[in-house]
């Protein structure tokens, strides 16, 4: 009976690892292609949609993450797209306190931008480990899409974004953080 129940324990131990291993990560760039696509072809042309990246490590990845989602929603999809990226400007307006914003502040925000969908960004890091979480709301039904969460790996344009000054911190006027952001659009665009 003991060896029967060892057994069954072990088993149940390498299925999680081996789940573990299966877990696809993506670039930073893949991941942000993926939810275009994914976001995009989930709404009806014509659809206005707000990308709104409201927590990540540093403002220069929230600035890429919104750009970047504004240019592929926009030139690959074709769809109608407000970015409200700054971070600091929507704790403020609407008055945010912590660092997720509720549905309902998503919806009071793509009714004030006059946009029939709001994409939640946030990327969230563990250690080295970072992960890219998303979430559409439709404004006027309040109906969600189905979550999702890609787990980033490391490359050059992810330990760029990590240099940026933090969300938290009060950023010079514009150029680190704007270099930064068309610099790894540069590269990105090279390498497509």
């Amino acid at each position: 009976m003991k060896k029967c129940l060892m057994a069954a324990m072990l088993l149940v131990c390498f299925s999680f690892a081996a789940q573990a291993q299966r877990q696809q990560t993506y670039t930073v760039d893949e991941a942000l292609t993926r939810v275009s696509l994914t976001a995009g072809s989930s709404m009806s042309p014509g659809s206005k949609i707000a990308v709104i990246s409201y927590e990540t490590p540093t403002k220069t990845f929230s600035d890429y993450v919104g750009e970047t989602l504004t240019y592929d929603l926009q030139t690959k999809i074709h769809r109608d797209v407000i970015t409200y990226r700054n971070v600091d400007t929507i704790h403020r307006d609407y008055k945010i306190t912590g660092a997720d914003i509720s549905d309902t502040k998503a919806i009071e925000i793509g009714k004030a931008l006059k946009v029939d969908v709001v994409l939640l960004v946030n990327v969230k890091g563990l250690g080295s480990a970072y992960q890219m979480n998303v979430l559409t709301i439709n404004v006027a039904s309040g109906k969600k899409g189905t979550p999702s969460r890609l787990n980033l790996k490391e490359d050059n344009v992810l330990t760029e974004l990590l240099k940026g000054p933090a969300v938290t911190e009060q950023a010079p006027a514009g150029a680190p953080v704007e270099g930064a952001v068309r610099r790894l659009r540069a590269m990105r665009e090279a390498a497509s």
